[in-house]
């Protein structure tokens, strides 16, 4: 495999190190939250144009940061085997 260009490393290192910022400053744990939330309303609630709502802004959160870490985990991959040095 073609090595990446030291752009192209610093980039992907940026993109690491700011989705794991995120995720230390529990960025991923507010899908976690927000499902407890829904979880814990009525099933009246739940079932309303609120609630139905609420579920579908959940769902669309669980999905990005969920796309998120396999973005993390595609270019931590990129970088190991390139064997571009991981930070500049």
């Amino acid at each position: 495999m073609k090595k990446l260009s030291k752009d192209h490393a610093r980039a992907l290192a940026a993109l690491i190190d700011a989705l794991n910022d995120a995720e230390e400053a529990g960025l991923f744990g507010v899908a976690d939250e927000a499902r407890e939330f829904y979880d814990e309303r009525s099933e009246r609630w739940q079932e309303g144009e609120r609630g139905a709502a609420y579920e579908t802004w959940v769902e669309a959160l669980e999905e990005a940061l969920s796309e998120a870490q396999d973005i993390a985990d595609l270019a931590s991959a990129l970088l190991a085997v390139t064997n571009a040095p991981e930070y500049y």
